[in-house]
């Protein structure tokens, strides 16, 4: 008969081994299957989260004795922070010299002040704005005149402000979900808000609608022209079906999305064709933090 203690670390060893083998099975099964598959897409998210757990775990499976399965974990952790969490920012940045200032408003922020204050102190040429209100578009209003470009559809909402009159813009709303477009002189800028794939209708919505972004996002790169593309894409480089259409401007993860929480996610993206400069924005009081950019 095993003693009391015995029991306890058996019973520890099949938990700690079993959680690592779940977090690795979780975290391989969704990077490769989330392309088209919505439950995999879900998972595949939480890639950093499950790095960590598998960090923190590692330790008590070598101490109680597994050191084959500590090492692999350790290993798997490596490989995948390699090849796709690295780089990541979690932390805002502030004395950045942006020329445009991108953010996830939420459409029910009322509290305005601190963000308004953040654009007049970083002084972008242009302020990129998802999920925008009204009373935003007044406050902006006041520092650059009215939106050259706007679409109100509350979570889909979408302004660009700008210092320079636009060449061309366009409130594009024929495709699955709305866009704000405007030509400038020597680029162009999209911004882009598709709702969160929390079901498999939604995940097909996702599916066509990043397809039209990204042939959109082709006809206007025609001829090498520089297209930034902003907006909360809610997917990240972690997901095989943003891999499929977005994966080709390379990997830099910004945790914006409830920044410095355990749930927190990097689903806002600036991709150009063009070599840019993103950083992280402080958090304000919006649950995203937003991005600077500045243009080469």
């Amino acid at each position: 008969m095993l003693k009391p203690t015995a029991n306890i670390k058996k019973l520890l060893y099949i938990f700690f081994t079993g959680l690592v083998t779940i977090l690795i099975m979780l975290s391989g099964t969704s990077l490769l299957l989330s392309r088209n598959l919505f439950v995999f897409d879900i998972f595949s998210h939480f890639q950093l989260q499950y790095m960590l757990a598998l960090l923190l775990i590692s330790p008590a499976v070598y101490l109680l004795g597994d050191r084959k399965i500590a090492i692999l974990s350790i290993a798997y952790v490596i490989i995948i922070s390699t090849v796709f969490i690295i780089p990541i920012q979690t932390t805002g940045i502030t004395n950045f010299q942006a020329d445009i200032y991108y953010m996830n408003l939420n459409f029910r922020n009322e509290n305005l002040e601190p963000i308004v204050e953040e654009i007049k102190n970083s002084r972008p040429q242009i302020v990129a704005i998802v999920e925008s209100n009204i009373a935003i578009e007044q406050k902006l209003s006041q520092l650059y005149g009215p939106p050259i470009v706007s679409i109100s559809e509350e979570g889909q909402s979408c302004s660009i402000f700008s210092q320079t009159a636009p060449k061309e813009v366009l409130a594009i709303k024929e495709l699955e979900y709305p866009l704000c477009y405007a030509r400038f002189e020597s680029f162009d800028i999209i911004t882009m808000h598709p709702y969160p794939p929390l079901s498999d209708i939604q995940f097909a919505k996702q599916k066509i609608f990043f397809k039209q972004v990204s042939d959109l996002y082709d006809s206007k790169a025609a001829g090498n022209r520089p297209v930034i593309l902003v907006g909360d894409f809610n997917s990240t480089y972690y997901s095989g079906l943003y891999r499929r259409y977005f994966g080709r401007f390379g990997k830099v993860n910004y945790y914006s999305w409830m920044n410095r929480t355990l749930v927190s996610l990097p689903i806002d993206h600036a991709l150009a064709n063009v070599p840019i400069k993103v950083n992280l924005a402080p958090k304000l009081t919006s649950d995203h933090s937003g991005l600077y950019i500045q243009l080469p």
